[in-house]
């Protein structure tokens, strides 16, 4: 009963001050599931959906990165064939606060391979962003070679804020 009555507040305050930046940032980490994304990820590129990839990114990478549909392309396009087994690492965080703002990052690497080769894929994914909810989501992917060293095949980064902060 009084999980509810909290609830209810909670749910009550969100409607009133939809920006109050505590609360909307819990939420936002919250709700944040690394597995569930990765899979996501897998399956967008499995499908050879570059809009399901598109979805997860942030707004900044929306918005600014020119051509953005023909760089996913162009990073689905060289995953030849479908992902047979990946695994996952984290690679990690970053986490500020500034006059009552907050960001929060988290970095982690699929190493997944194909039939005939092997890669690995490092996500930076915002998780929580207390003054512009839209930014949460891909802040970069870069796609590398599965072994090391690592080299990197295609990239696509937010203009601002990758590890770092940004407003």
């Amino acid at each position: 009963m009084f999980a509810k009555i909290i609830t209810g507040v909670l749910a009550f305050l969100l409607v009133l001050f939809p920006d109050w930046g505590s609360l909307q940032y819990q939420y936002q980490m919250r709700i944040f599931d690394r597995d569930k994304i990765t899979a996501s990820i897998v399956k967008a590129i499995d499908a050879r959906d570059s809009a399901a990839l598109k979805d997860l990114m942030c707004l900044n990478i929306k918005e600014n990165v020119e051509d953005l549909s023909g760089k996913i392309d162009e990073v689905i396009s060289t995953i030849n064939g479908k992902v047979t087994k990946y695994r996952v690492e984290s690679a990690g965080q970053y986490s500020s606060a500034r006059d009552g703002k907050r960001v929060n990052q988290i970095g982690w690497d699929i190493y997944f391979s194909t039939a005939t080769n092997n890669f690995r894929m490092h996500i930076l994914w915002e998780v929580a962003n207390n003054f512009a909810p839209d930014e949460t989501g891909i802040r970069r992917i870069l796609l590398l070679e599965g072994a090391p060293p690592h080299t990197e095949l295609k990239s696509i980064w937010a203009t601002e804020g990758v590890f770092g902060w940004h407003d």
